[in-house]
């Protein structure tokens, strides 16, 4: 079953700047989609108009439902969102409140938040975090915080935006190994080349809101003529290959 498919997405800025231009791809479910492309390229855009919080045109489908005006709060219910800046995602007194904020719009009842609170801070290491508050927490903490909330949706696609960004390498291998470990479909907007070899089973390059190339990761990341052109480099671990 086709988790995502994209047809001919636009998106313009109230000012005239063109920042997607005729997007269009489709993703398997279970399958990671590494989204790649220099600062600017749409990325993040792309991302949030996935979750139809961009008024775009054309057409966005998760698993099989077109998102509209009118049902997207049904179709994000099935969507799970990590953003680049944990505190643009973390704003309640504790981090209970934190992860109970979104599942009290799914309908969960209070017995079940309290259950999926506590299981999802024990599945990021952060068992007994449940009283304390996100912004007294490093920066790493924050970002697991934000998975959590992610993995307590229990949603069937996950969006990840600079998952690794300022983490220390430490943070870095833990993350991405909790990312490895979920069992959903995964679409991962990221500069980390090294994550889209690692966890990655397709890659889109995106320059200029439109899509460049798409392919596996290993033979589109160790094309230096299409890394280079496109504000890239490829992975040390390629460039001998």
């Amino acid at each position: 079953m086709k988790a995502v498919e994209v047809s001919r997405l636009n998106y313009t800025y109230p000012s005239g700047r063109v920042v997607l231009s005729d997007i269009s791809f489709s993703l398997e479910e279970n399958r990671t989609l590494g989204l790649i492309g220099p600062n600017g390229a749409g990325k993040t855009t792309l991302l949030l108009s996935l979750c139809g919080l961009m008024e775009f045109t054309g057409t966005v489908s998760v698993f099989g439902e077109p998102m509209t005006l009118k049902n997207a709060r049904q179709v994000r219910a099935r969507i799970g969102f990590v953003f680049q800046n944990p505190d643009d995602q973390l704003f309640m007194p504790t981090v209970r409140e934190d992860i109970a904020f979104g599942l009290k719009e799914l309908g969960c009842t209070a017995e079940e938040v309290t259950t999926r609170v506590r299981q999802s801070l024990s599945a990021v290491g952060l068992e007994g975090f449940e009283d304390r508050s996100a912004h007294h927490c490093s920066f790493g903490e924050k970002r697991k915080i934000t998975l959590a909330a992610a993995l307590a949706r229990r949603s069937d696609l996950l969006i990840f935006d600079e998952p690794t960004r300022e983490l220390d390498p430490g943070g870095r291998r833990e993350f991405m190994g909790m990312m490895r470990e979920i069992k959903a479909t995964k679409i991962i907007a990221t500069h980390d080349l090294d994550l889209v070899l690692e966890l990655c089973t397709d890659v889109l390059v995106i320059n200029g809101g439109q899509i460049i190339a798409r392919g596996g990761p290993k033979d589109l990341l160790s094309n230096r003529d299409l890394m280079i052109s496109n504000r890239l480099e490829v992975p040390y671990r390629l460039r001998d290959t």
